[in-house]
């Protein structure tokens, strides 16, 4: 029997249930592993300017490890695709989450740069197989409620960046900051345990042929996807260059207080819960490229409005601007991104080019810690606002035809 055979039973629609019976345990269990592995990871950014002085590293030190972690997390995405396709989702489920927890645990046990980047990799590394993986089990468990069942995925995620900044806060008061990384591993064990009980596929070791020259040979064939991944590409360029050193910007260079800074972060996926599902909404009733353009446009004035906006209460507000229009981009982007690829191959294909724009986003935050260290944070985001401007435009230009 092969692995696809040995899959769990697809449901019928009339069974299929959220959060009861086997295909709620299991919806639910991969919901927390995400929520995890987003609290781990949006745990770091609001803790940035501690490690930063515990540690005596510069701006770009810690720009070059986000830029590392990152990376790891897009060039991972195609073959974990590819692993869940040949051997089982439960081996690759299983073990994203196992190396994740041992990249939190060296986060936690961090006091050199080399322990906190190898930490930062590791935990890259885990969450790009959960990404592809935990989806694809997804997509097999649940038929006529899949986009439910997507959000709620998506939806416990950004709970997960949301409750970062509470759990940093709380965490800094009463120990060191390695600390705030142990509710994330012993999370992450929990999750692996439920999954290893629940998941009803076997564990699964075979040597994999990854396709890497036919996929290869046909993105370079869709000058259409290509198009679209370069705006992505400048996208993620700016989201990742912005969220990991936002916290740092508000501290440094705008005087905000480190729960104030803490709160600002929180706040921007407090916007993606309301806003991700409504431009999803609007993407598919009017039109999703104009939408997108439009929403990066908003991005634009509300990034703009951050560097120059004078008091904290104007800041707050732009920050929330900005949020609306960065997080009402992916939904509608990536849907017209996944048309551009032939059904036959669309999941390999799409892997393949989000591996290529997120590993290009991922030097973002090197950008901005080499530009900080050398001029100001202030600086390093003029230069992000100009990328992002780039990228809108691009987008108004796919709107028109």
């Amino acid at each position: 029997m092969n692995a696809s055979e040995q899959r769990a039973d697809a449901p019928t629609p009339e069974r299929e249930r959220l959060f009861t019976g086997y295909q709620g345990r299991l919806s639910l269990s991969l919901a927390v592993g995400w929520l995890a592995l987003q609290l781990g990871r949006q745990t770091i950014p609001p803790l940035l300017p501690r490690i930063s002085a515990d540690l005596s590293l510069s701006p770009l030190a810690v720009g070059t490890a986000l830029t590392l972690m990152w990376a790891a997390y897009a060039m991972v995405h195609y073959p974990s695709g590819r692993l869940a396709d040949a051997l089982s989702r439960k081996t690759v489920v299983v073990a994203a989450l196992v190396v994740s927890a041992a990249g939190f645990a060296a986060l936690s046990l961090s006091t050199s740069y080399l322990t906190l980047a190898a930490g930062m990799v590791l935990a890259g590394v885990g969450s790009g197989l959960y990404f592809v993986a935990a989806r694809a089990l997804l997509s097999d468990t649940f038929t006529s409620r899949r986009s439910q069942a997507f959000g709620l995925h998506s939806g416990a995620g950004n709970i997960g960046s949301t409750l970062a900044a509470g759990v940093t806060l709380l965490v800094v008061t009463v120990a060191v900051w390695q600390v705030a990384f142990l509710p994330v591993v012993l999370l992450l064990l929990a999750v692996v345990v439920v999954l290893h009980v629940v998941l009803r596929e076997p564990y699964v070791v075979n040597r994999v042929d990854f396709q890497l020259r036919a996929t290869g040979t046909r993105l370079r064939a869709n000058t259409e996807a290509a198009q679209v991944a370069l705006v992505f590409g400048l996208f993620s360029f700016v989201v990742q260059g912005m969220l990991n050193f936002l916290p740092s910007f508000l501290q440094v260079e705008r005087g905000f207080s480190e729960g104030l800074a803490s709160g600002g972060f929180a706040a921007m996926f407090v916007v993606a819960i309301v806003v991700m599902p409504l431009a999803g909404r609007f993407g598919d009733r009017i039109a999703r490229v104009p939408v997108a353009a439009g929403a990066l446009t908003v991005a634009v004035v509300g990034f703009l409005a951050i560097v120059l906006a004078p008091t904290p209460s104007l800041i707050v507000a732009s920050i929330l601007l900005f949020s609306v229009g960065i997080w009402a981009f992916p939904p509608v982007m990536q849907v017209h991104l996944m048309g551009q690829f032939p059904a036959a191959n669309m999941e390999g294909d799409f892997g393949a080019m989000r591996t290529l724009y997120i590993a290009f986003g991922s030097l973002g935050p090197t950008y901005v810690g080499f530009l900080a260290e050398q001029l100001s944070y202030t600086a390093a985001f003029a230069g992000l606002i100009l990328v992002l401007a780039v990228a809108a435009a691009l987008t108004a230009r796919l709107a028109r035809r």
